[in-house]
């Protein structure tokens, strides 16, 4: 008997080394639904009439489907969990055989009976001894769930040590890389040492690499968590493995992230920005230079470090509406700094137009949230909710915000907020109609309202 059980241990080591990737559990899985195949058998011989091997077999999967969680999740290695999942799974198959077999039979002979509780016996024993047999395998040093750690070593370590101490969990750390590996890279490691899970740190920040990894593992069926800090890291929507005892959670899906998007969006950006410059700012340029040299000393355009995406600094060109400073100041209502005229451009928006150059080099969109200078991103990033979440994609010249009447000076926390939480709306719910929308009532609230422009 111990010979057998070594050979059938070493057919499925070289069946899983002849795999590069499986699915988590997947042979344990196969086993197992093997199995449940034979109790169907056996099942349909006892039972053997015009229609019951169709409805015996509906029943079998109806009451699998209910009790059992996914194949992905089944670790098959918990005596009582194996034997209280099968003995559930038989009383709801025997609620729904018996609730049909009575339309076709008026008694139930006790010959019948003993047949029925005989194969529930033969099927509680099976499982119990697959479970002896994947513990053997384990023991044996194979079959394990290999994971790959990203991110601060530290934390992951502490999380490692809790998932492959728990007893017979078929879990097996490949690496902790506290250095975030190449896409290619990452790829090469999931193939060439069978991966099926990988976990990344809550202080990763850069999301495009991120939604790189959500799509290679999408493409090899490997699980991706997000091990954090539900409060640092709301943004990823987390939830308690219960399992596992670690916080994970599955990435949320921005349009903007998509490269489809990201390409209408900028064919977008590029010939509205084209049309502007020529046909506007090529003559209103040398106006506005003359009147704002003639009224104040000083450069005709402010240059300014905005945060782009991903918290890229870039210089934003804005028509000089205020008398030079060295230092950040936020504008505010009756601010002496601003000019006659500046506030003429200000009223009217007029100081935004030289940003579609921005737009035209790749820097900014023509919607989007607005760009903050580093000092404000510092300062409300850890205030503020999903903060962060503004830098997934291009700061524009109008939003959402600017045209629901967020505009001009934050005065408090509460402010700030409500105009994030619209730019997160937008970034969520984005559609090129949308921005065309956005860009028609900006027109008209240009033209027709003009409330928080200072």
């Amino acid at each position: 008997m111990p010979q057998l059980i070594n050979r059938s241990l070493k057919s499925i080591k070289t069946l899983a080394e002849r795999s590069r990737v499986f699915p988590k559990f997947f042979h344990y899985f196969a086993a197992s639904l093997l199995l449940d195949l034979a109790f169907l058998g056996i099942s349909s011989f006892v039972f053997l009439s015009e229609h019951f091997w169709a409805w015996i077999a509906l029943f079998w999967t109806v009451s699998s489907i209910l009790k059992y969680p996914p194949m992905r999740d089944r670790r098959f290695v918990r005596y009582a969990a194996i034997f209280s999942l099968t003995l559930i799974q038989l009383l709801i198959f025997g609620v729904l055989y018996t609730g049909f077999s009575s339309l076709e039979m008026e008694v139930w002979s006790r010959e019948y009976l003993m047949d029925v509780l005989v194969l529930f016996g033969t099927l509680i024993f099976s499982k119990m001894f697959f479970v002896y047999l994947v513990r053997l395998y384990r023991k044996s040093g194979y079959g394990y769930n290999r994971f790959l750690m990203i991110g601060n070593r530290e934390e992951l370590k502490v999380i490692a040590d809790l998932i492959e101490d728990q007893q017979y969990s078929g879990c097996q750390l490949d690496e902790i890389l506290e250095a975030q590996p190449s896409i290619k890279e990452l790829e090469r490691r999931i193939t060439e040492n069978a991966l099926n899970e990988i976990y990344c740190s809550a202080d990763i920040k850069d999301y495009l690499w991120l939604t790189d990894v959500l799509n290679l593992t999408s493409k090899y069926g490997v699980s991706l968590y997000i091990v954090s800090d539900a409060k640092q890291f709301q943004n990823w929507r987390s939830i308690t493995s219960v399992n596992r005892e670690v916080l994970h959670g599955t990435m949320q899906y921005f349009p903007l992230l998509d490269k489809r998007n990201m390409v209408i969006k900028r064919v977008f950006d590029l010939v509205l920005s084209v049309v502007v410059i020529l046909g506007v700012l090529s003559w209103l340029i040398p106006i506005l230079a003359i009147i704002i040299r003639l009224e104040s000393k000083g450069p005709v355009f402010f240059l300014q470090a905005r945060a782009g995406r991903g918290g890229e600094l870039f210089k934003c060109i804005k028509f000089r509406s205020m008398l030079p400073s060295k230092h950040f100041v936020q504008a505010k209502k009756g601010d002496q700094r601003i000019t006659k005229f500046g506030a003429f451009l200000r009223r009217t928006s007029l100081d935004e137009f030289p940003q579609f150059f921005n737009v035209f080099l790749g820097q900014m969109s023509i919607v989007g949230p607005r760009p903050h200078v580093k000092q404000l991103n510092d300062k409300f990033v850890n205030e503020i909710q999903n903060y962060d979440d503004r830098l997934l994609v291009k700061p524009g010249i109008t939003g959402l915000s600017q045209v629901m009447g967020y505009r001009g000076e934050t005065r408090d926390l509460e402010s700030m907020a409500d105009r994030i939480r619209v730019d997160l709306s937008y970034i969520k719910n984005w559609s090129l109609l949308v921005d065309i929308k956005i860009v028609l009532k900006t027109i008209t609230h240009v033209l027709l309202k003009r409330e928080n422009a200072y």
